[in-house]
């Protein structure tokens, strides 16, 4: 139910636990918060499914040449923004696309000044597509 193995082989009870090569670790009567269980099998008599803590890993695509490879970070950086994740159910990984966004204007002297927000005053005029994880954004002052 759900995309969750519930291992209802026999009445009894099943177990869930987590597994370290092929001895059991320890088990518990449900699936733990964050948790995802993978595979089960009758062990003693008993319903035992294995299971995994999902892990989180935070990611985009950057040019190496012509290659695209994936740099990814276990935690979010600050100021990047998460915009979707994809679960892998036969490891337990959970994979988020993350992208920054920079706000930029011309200085008087012509160069541009970048920001990670959109000040007072200011407005979007239009965007850029994302390259290696940072999308730019032009911006104007309206006042």
């Amino acid at each position: 139910k759900n995309g969750v193995k519930t291992c209802m082989m026999t009445r009894r009870k099943v177990r869930y636990c987590t597994q370290r090569g092929s001895k059991l670790l320890k088990c518990y009567g449900g699936i733990p918060k964050h948790h995802l269980s993978l595979r089960c099998k009758i062990v003693d008599g008993i319903p035992t499914c294995t299971i995994k803590k999902i892990m989180t890993r935070f990611c985009y695509s950057k040019k190496v040449g012509k290659k695209t490879r994936l740099v990814c970070y276990r935690n979010l950086p600050r100021y990047w923004k998460n915009l979707r994740c994809h679960l892998n159910r036969s490891n337990a990984i959970r994979t988020c696309t993350m992208r920054l966004t920079k706000y930029c204007y011309k200085l008087t002297n012509g160069k541009y000044r970048c920001l990670v927000s959109v000040p007072k005053y200011f407005r979007v005029l239009k965007c850029a597509a994302t390259v290696n994880g940072v999308r730019k954004c032009n911006i104007l002052k309206t006042q």
